[in-house]
């Protein structure tokens, strides 16, 4: 499981692990799952504020890569059609960086604040007909039940440096959900395969990756984490 995985590959000792799901999404899905769909392409922010200024190149680049990215979905649909679900709420001391950092290479972008406790960022995410994510845990949940989504944050370029250890992640994915470059056209035809691939044949290419990263059954997370705690 991807809870396993990631738990050996931070060498974090452990004497039993109990893949249940996801904690938050079994919340969102067990309150809001009639959610009503839009056609706006969600692109997920993991924007950072003091990556901007750190020592590190690589740190740095995240945002440089994250920034490449977006520009390149906003050219490729239209700035309009394209909805960030921001990492900060409006309350956030980097709310206003943030909110800069995304209008200034998309001035019509649509951005949508993180109110958790009205799971903002889930609604938006789950209603879209495609998520553009760099390695978010909400894209990846969203994934995990189905959801179309291009993952961006192993995308090569010699400008970049590219981030390490991530790499075991993505090796569970099918290719037609990765970015492997940050070409705009390779972008634009990857979204262009995904929106146009049925759902069943999507879930069917998907499936094995998806059973991987999100454990599912009949009940959900918190049901059965309240379980262990009585």
């Amino acid at each position: 499981s991807y809870e396993k995985d990631l738990i050996s590959h931070l060498e974090v000792p452990f004497d039993e692990i109990m893949s249940v799901g996801s904690l938050k999404l079994g919340i969102f899905l067990s309150e809001h799952y009639d959610v009503q769909n839009n056609n706006k392409i969600c692109f997920v922010s993991q924007y950072i504020s003091r990556f901007e200024k750190s020592e590190d190149k690589i740190t740095r680049d995240i945002l440089g890569r994250m920034q490449r990215v977006f520009g390149n979905l906003s050219d490729s649909v239209g700035g309009s059609n394209v909805t960030v679900a921001m990492r900060c709420d409006e309350q956030d001391i980097d709310y206003a960086s943030e909110k800069d950092f995304y209008l200034k290479i998309n001035r019509n972008a649509n951005l949508v604040s993180n109110k958790k406790i009205h799971f903002s960022s889930y609604k938006i995410a789950y209603s879209s007909p495609l998520i553009v994510a760099m390695d978010s845990t909400l894209a990846f949940e969203m994934y995990g039940i189905g959801k179309k989504v291009l993952f961006c944050d192993l995308a090569k370029d010699k400008e970049f440096s590219n981030r390490l250890g991530v790499e075991f992640l993505f090796n569970q994915l099918p290719i037609e959900v990765v970015l492997e470059t940050l070409s705009e056209i390779e972008l634009k035809n990857k979204m262009n395969v995904l929106l146009t691939m049925s759902e069943s044949e999507y879930r069917e290419l998907t499936k094995e990756s998806r059973d991987y990263f999100i454990k599912k059954s009949d009940n959900f997370p918190h049901e059965k984490i309240s379980i262990y705690l009585k």
